[in-house]
């Protein structure tokens, strides 16, 4: 089924075919091949045990009764079989559930404490350190859940008379960061004031400390560093690496307690080892791994002699062993002293004496460095080896247990009391409660997963740790977002301080709208400190620096200040005085987080900035209905109009909920009264967003740039009324393209000078966000609804007219001579500048000093918009000629043939040949020959002519061609090029319509030839005329001819036209029908589906050029037996065209009979016989009852009732269209041919009937002449 394969007849107004496309055969789809699906696959499994046992039982039948017996005994042992093992089976699983509950109830009994109750924490890096922690708990308690955003995972007990909380580094994931990550969760989560950090290490021997495997080293402070010296962080200087850091100590008590210990060590002996035999005890597992391997395997190497190979020393030379005293027992010792940490494994021994020997080092682990100067801790070390290339895991175990043993024992020392008089572990001591006063939070804030993403990315900790140095993480953040006003900056940081407000001490509001503001801001600031930190003061200033003090602490490094707001330039000229730099209020400290919101884009920072853009769809529309409190239906076009902004998304849905308005009615209010709307929805403001409105939010950012840059301002306006998202210095600075405009002049100003003034004034609005810069570098847009403030700014200056001329005659002095080719770029980027600049046209008054513009514009949009916005610039060009020139003004009639071509094209017939008959001087006769003849009327009778050979009127339209021949030789004489081509080509036409194929290709090769000399071989003229070539050779057959046609016009077309001009989508439609044509479905499906997205793109869903291709979609679809895909096209083609052109109009018609044969193929007869009723009648009486596309339809309905075997009704059909085609004029050789066949065929049945005795049987019963009936139900 062909709608309209030939895209290629409309030069000069030339109106588009439909074309019959063959019926394919009925679509049977071999069921054998179908897979099943798995529940079918079951029931066939089902079925066949069924037959099985069908058969089996048929077998017993015929055996003896011996065999039957011996088959029901075998039968019985088979069930008792399965039913001792089902009574297994249950005893298994109620020993399970059994086990489970036992597990559960264990789970339940465990002793549950407060958050608030476990202030010392322990954190491990390897399980096999957590493990040995976990089991020196003299009590096991339930899970507390942790904090959002705390990723740890936690063990929590009672060690002695504390509870404590245990946490481990993520698997693979050790060092320093990792753990300051893990101490910064835990401290969050839980109010932490002493830590102790325990597990494994390197130990160092050396001749004053005899440190062995097992034993355990305590952090201590020692000579000029507190107990942890971070050995990898410092510079290289021309004496060599200089350490540059140094950590802090641990807390006094933990000091305390490790004097109190080693007293009572000195009196009592260690208390460890009593620890370590009762976890052998309770834990008997432990013992195989956590055993101490004894000290026959405690070797200690030579420094400088480095491991050969494996896993083991076996094969180590033991000459290089070095001698030590063996001790008298197996108790491990304990050291105290510095540790060294850093992210490198030490296990290189003359780099470990080195090192020890220069700081005073007597053991090397890795994660240490990252805690001390925040998570208040002793440092406990079991030592499994010698930080030397002889490192192996034999004595992990142990060392862990025995570190964690000592962990016990200190612990077993500290009073509670004294950790309960301490201050909160670092930053906690500083925290503010977070609260909402002065905050403009709203309850409706959508989430925005990504612009949320990069803030957590840049402010917050996370588990997997950087290779920044351990300092990084304390020092300053500054990170910057900026944006339109109302874009949803402040909320985006309200939403991210709600949800991370545990993650900072304390989170500082500030209104950075001005200075007055932000002061006022940081003095309220000062009064929420905790009171130890408050003086008595009633000065801001006082305030102000107290604030700043407060921030500039060493160890208060977890707050958060928001400055929302700045907003005011610094650059203004004349100077703000309520402008400022917001750097002016941060405290001197290196430390801290910043976070600020603008709409200046000169404040971003490299790397910690984010634009925050629009809302998608998705989270628009969850806004909307969030607000308006209800889901709604059809509002894809007002997220559209209001552009994902969601200021004006919260009011219009606060506006739609008070006062019920549909969305259909706020629509047609925005488009035609917005400021009016706008100022009706300010009596309806949103809650949490009283104080702002879209007709107010960017006024200042709009006096400021009208104060830095008045060019900036101009530019603004006239966008206006252009298209929002793009804008380039050639159209806002074109220039008169001819002297005949000299009336634009009073209009056009110059609004850019020159290139570098125009980009600079760009970049002043992109500064103030007014406008954005495309992500791909190539221009600017602006949003929708400042595109419409502009609007509504324009119009309270008064300058709307001004304005609205000036878009057009900037818009059409772009526009590329129609003669020229090459300019696709500049017209797909002129386009939507058109469309809006058309909209703006015809939505004002009508004037009459701008009619040769609005023709050219309508003119350059024909190939790109709307047949509808097309015809009304044209009709409004018209009245004002009419007006100005008269009705018979060159112009005029000019005119009047233009909107005779677009009628044809859309199958207006009765109104396009009206068009042209005024365009030729009037209906008469009489007044035809008065009119003074130009090329124009050479134009118009060719039209004229073509719509004569569509209705088949071959002789109207012969006489139409032999006036426009002899005119055009009296206007360009005979020997004129123009007067060659044009007589050519209608000689061509004439040849086509009589299918003379011979003379018409001859003619068109002509043509061709003239063309390709005079207009060069990729003018838009030859290619049509190589397009028409193509179509002619597929009428002939001739497709290999054809195909090379069609593909040369394509290329042409795409080099200079573009691939999404109508163009050059009409060729790859010609093309598409080609292959259709030779049954090469797949590469015609490959052509119109790209024809289909060019046309919805370019023209749009409904308009006529792109329901001619869903129509040929839908014929492909029925070839390939895609019956559901192709009636949804078919249906769509037919539902489209009626929507748009009304049940009186040629195509509508074509397609409502050509879906009634459709569904007489799928023996849908009821619904077929009404889509042929409905077409007949209207071809009745748009034509008459004798027109030759009446005569078809009333063949085909004939055809319809002689295969229900309603032979009566269908010898009524075919006798009423044998004798109108007696009368009928021109070729309809093949209608008459196939008419002939179906009366030969009815005669037959008819006969074959009688003789049965039958005369109501269907005809697909009869069955002698299914192959001829299916030859001609294919043809149609």
């Amino acid at each position: 089924m062909l709608f309209l394969a030939d895209a290629y007849n409309k030069q000069h107004g030339y109106v588009e075919t439909f074309l019959d496309h063959p019926t394919p055969k009925a679509y049977a789809p071999d069921t054998s091949s179908r897979l099943a699906s798995p529940k079918h696959k079951h029931q066939a499994s089902r079925n066949q045990v069924t037959a099985d046992a069908e058969f089996q039982a048929l077998r017993c039948v015929r055996t003896s009764t011996a065999a039957i017996l011996a088959e029901l005994i075998l039968g019985i042992a088979v069930v008792l079989e399965i039913v001792g093992r089902a009574s297994q089976q249950t005893d298994r699983t109620q020993r399970s559930e059994s086990s489970s509950n036992t597990l559960r109830n264990d789970a339940m009994a465990l002793p549950t404490r407060p958050r608030e109750s476990y202030t010392v924490g322990i954190i491990c890096a390897l399980d096999v350190e957590k493990a040995a922690v976990e089991a020196i708990r003299d009590e096991e308690h339930s899970h507390v859940r942790s904090l959002a955003g705390d990723n740890n995972s936690y063990a929590f007990g009672q060690i002695g008379q504390h509870d404590v909380v245990i946490a481990c580094l993520p698997a693979g994931i050790t060092g320093k960061a990792s753990a300051a990550t893990v101490a910064n969760n835990m401290m969050r989560s839980f109010p932490i004031k002493v830590g102790f950090m325990v597990g494994i290490g390197g130990g160092v021997p050396n001749d004053t400390t005899d440190v062995r495997l097992g034993d355990v080293v305590v952090s201590e402070p020692a000579g000029m560093h507190g107990g942890v010296v971070q050995w990898d962080f410092g510079k290289m200087e021309k004496k060599g690496f200089r350490r540059t850091n140094t950590l802090n100590k641990p807390p006094i008590p933990l000091l305390n307690a490790l004097q109190d210990l080693k007293s009572k060590r000195r009196r009592l002996g260690s208390g460890a080892h009593q620890h370590f035999k009762e976890m052998m005890s309770k834990f008997p597992r432990m013992q195989e791994d956590y055993s101490s391997p004894g000290q026959e395997h405690d070797d200690l190497f030579e420094a400088g002699y480095s491991h050969p190979s494996g896993n083991s020393c076996i094969e180590c030379d033991r000459s290089k062993l070095k001698q030590r005293l063996q001790r008298t027992d197996d108790e491990p010792r304990t050291h105290y002293g510095n540790i060294a940490s850093g992210d490198e494994v030490v296990k290189d021994g003359p780099f470990r004496d080195r090192v020890a020997q220069e700081e005073g080092i007597i053991c090397f682990e890795m994660e240490a460095a990252g805690l001390m100067d925040n998570f208040p801790c002793v440092v406990i070390r079991g030592i499994c080896d010698y930080a030397d290339s002889h490192k192996n895991k034999r004595w992990q175990p142990y060392a862990a247990a025995t570190a964690a043993c000592y962990c016990k024992e200190l612990l077993g020392v500290i009073e509670p009391q004294n950790i309960a008089e301490l201050d909160l572990a670092s930053s906690e001591k500083y925290r503010i409660p977070f609260e909402l006063t002065g905050i403009p939070a709203t309850r409706h804030f959508v989430q925005r997963d990504v612009p949320m993403k990069q803030l957590e990315t840049f402010f917050l900790p996370t588990s997997q740790p950087t290779s920044e140095p351990a300092s990084t993480p304390s020092s300053r953040k500054v990170f910057v977002v900026y944006g339109l006003g109302g874009i949803g900056k402040t909320q985006l940081c309200v939403a991210f301080a709600r949800k991370y407000q545990e993650d900072f001490s304390a989170i500082l509001w500030l209104d950075g709208s001005s200075e007055d503001a932000v002061r006022q801001s940081l003095a309220n600031a000062y009064q929420r400190l905790p009171a130890t930190f408050k003086t008595p003061t009633v000065d801001i200033q006082g305030s102000i620096d107290g604030l700043l003090q407060w921030l500039s602490l060493p160890d208060n490094t977890g707050w958060l200040l928001i400055f929302d707001n700045v907003d005011r330039d610094l650059q203004f000229v004349p100077k703000d005085p309520q402008a400022f730099n917001y750097r002016s209020f941060l405290p001197s400290a290196d430390h801290g987080s910043i976070l600020v919101t603008t709409r200046l884009s000169r404040m971003q920072i490299p790397k910690a900035s984010l634009q925050l853009l629009r809302l998608d769809d998705r989270c628009a529309r969850e806004m909307l209905e969030d607000w308006v409190d209800k889901k709604l239906l059809d509002v894809d076009k007002l997220l559209e109009k209001l552009g994902g902004l969601p200021l004006a998304l919260v009011q219009a849905g606060a506006y739609l909920r008070e006062t019920n308005t549909s969305i259909e009615e706020y629509l047609e209010s925005y488009e035609r009264t917005w400021t009016s709307l706008m100022e009706f929805q300010e009596k309806y403001p949103a809650p949490d967003y009283q104080e702002r409105t879209m007709l107010t939010t960017w006024n200042m950012s709009y006096e400021q740039v009208r104060a830095v840059n008045p060019q900036a301002v101009a530019i603004l306006d006239q966008w206006a009324f252009l298209y929002a998202g793009d804008i380039w210095f050639e159209l806002a600075a074109s220039s008169p393209q001819n002297s005949g405009q000299d009336h634009t002049a009073e209009v056009v100003t110059m609004i850019a000078t020159d290139k570098l003034a125009f980009r600079n004034s760009l970049g002043v609005l992109a500064n103030y966000s007014l406008i954005t810069a495309h992500v791909e570098g190539t221009g600017f847009s602006i949003h929708p609804v400042v595109h419409a403030w502009c609007l509504h700014t324009v119009a309270r200056a008064g300058r709307l007219e001004q304005l609205c001329d000036r878009a057009l005659v900037l818009v059409v002095r772009m526009i590329p001579s129609e003669a020229d080719g090459g300019h696709w770029n500049i017209e797909r980027r002129l386009v939507p500048h058109a469309r809006a600049a058309a909209a703006r046209h015809l939505d004002g008054a009508e004037k009459e000093d701008f009619n040769d513009e609005i023709v050219e514009l309508a003119r350059f949009l024909s190939d790109w918009a709307s047949s509808a916005d097309v015809e009304a610039l044209y009709l409004r060009a018209l009245r004002g000629y009419v007006k100005v020139l008269g009705e018979d003004h060159a112009s005029t009639l000019k005119i009047l043939n233009n909107i005779g071509v677009l009628y044809a094209e859309q199958g207006r017939i009765k109104e396009a040949e009206e068009m042209y008959w005024r365009a030729l001087g009037g209906n008469s006769e009489a007044r035809v020959l008065r009119y003074t003849p130009t090329g124009t009327t050479v134009t118009t009778l060719d039209n004229l002519g073509r719509l004569y050979v569509e209705q088949g009127k071959i002789k109207d339209a012969e006489d139409m061609y032999l006036r426009a021949l002899s005119i055009g030789e009296k206007v360009w004489g005979p020997e004129q090029t123009t007067t060659s081509f044009i007589t050519t080509e209608t000689l061509s036409i004439l040849y086509i319509s009589e299918r003379r194929f011979k003379e018409a290709v001859e003619m068109l090769l002509r043509v061709l030839q003239g063309f390709e000399e005079t207009l060069g071989p990729k003018h838009r003229e030859t290619l049509s005329t190589v397009g028409r070539l193509g179509s002619l050779y597929a009428d002939q057959g001739k497709y290999e001819d054809a195909e090379e046609m069609f593909k040369r016009a394509l290329q042409g077309l795409e080099e200079t036209r573009g691939a999404k001009h109508t163009s050059t989508l009409d060729a790859v439609v010609g093309l598409g029908g080609l292959y259709t044509r030779q049954s090469k479905n797949e590469e015609a499906e490959e052509m119109y589906t790209r024809a289909l997205q060019g046309f919805e793109e370019t023209l749009g869903a409904k308009h006529s050029s792109t329901l001619n291709v869903v129509y040929n979609l839908g014929g492909i679809y029925d070839d390939q037996g895609k019956h559901k895909e192709a009636e949804e096209m078919l249906v769509r083609a037919w539902k489209g065209l009626e929507e748009m052109y009304g049940l009186k109009n040629m195509w509508t018609l074509t397609v409502t009979s050509n879906l009634g044969t459709y569904y007489r193929d799928q023996g849908r007869y009821k619904e077929a016989e009404k889509m042929y009723m409905r077409a007949l009648q209207g071809f009745e009486e748009m034509y008459s009852p004798k027109h030759w596309t009446t005569l078809k339809t009333v063949r085909q309905l004939g055809f319809l009732y002689h295969e229900q075997g309603e032979l009566s009704k269908a010898r009524t059909m075919y006798t009423r269209a044998a004798e109108g085609y007696e009368h009928l004029v021109g070729d309809h050789e093949a209608e008459i041919r196939y008419l002939q066949e179906n009366f030969a065929l009815l005669q037959e049945d008819e006969c074959n009937l009688a003789l049965a005795g039958k005369v109501t049987e269907p005809i697909r019963k009869v069955g002698k002449r299914d192959r001829v009936l299916r030859f001609f139900r294919k043809r149609g």
